[in-house]
């Protein structure tokens, strides 16, 4: 049996667990790219967007890594914050309304189970888009860094139950 204020935050752990994941992961796509170019970027038919945005920084790969970074993380950060964040009040009054204490297996509805799934599903369906790895990796910075966004507000959220939730 969990407290609300416990399964808050068991929820932005996992939030901040995933997130750190895929901003991992991410990185080291596009990082990858910039070590093997040949092997990464020279791929018929799959989209790459180093190379779409390449000739826009005089062809200077590094500076087109930070943009895509940098680019990638603010829209995180925006989609954490203004989309993300409203999850996290939905769910922070849905946890509120449970008995207390309560299981551990009321901490997500069955929607929110299967937008999760769903959410995995795209990630596998990225393997077979065709995007060469730079892309991906920007897609996954994009994501993990709402996702950890989304967990910092559900940790600045725990403030709002009481001692005995």
């Amino acid at each position: 049996m969990f407290t609300h204020k416990k399964l808050f935050f068991i929820a932005g752990l996992v939030w901040l667990a995933i997130g750190t994941s895929l901003l991992t992961l991410g990185i080291h796509f596009i990082m990858e790219t910039l070590r093997n170019p040949v092997v990464h970027l020279s791929q018929p038919g799959k989209f790459s967007l180093l190379l779409f945005l390449d000739s826009l920084f005089s062809h200077n790969r590094q500076n087109t890594v930070v943009v895509i970074l940098s680019t990638a993380i603010l829209a995180g950060y925006m989609k954490g914050k203004f989309v993300l964040g409203k999850s996290v009040e939905r769910h922070k009054k849905r946890i509120a309304s449970l008995p207390n204490p309560t299981s551990i297996r009321y901490l997500y509805t069955k929607g929110y189970l299967l937008l999760i799934a769903s959410m995995m599903g795209l990630g596998f369906l990225m393997k077979v888009l065709p995007i060469t790895i730079d892309t991906r990796g920007a897609v996954d910075v994009t994501i993990g860094s709402a996702l950890v966004n989304g967990a910092t507000l559900y940790f600045r959220s725990l403030k709002g139950f009481s001692k005995a939730t």
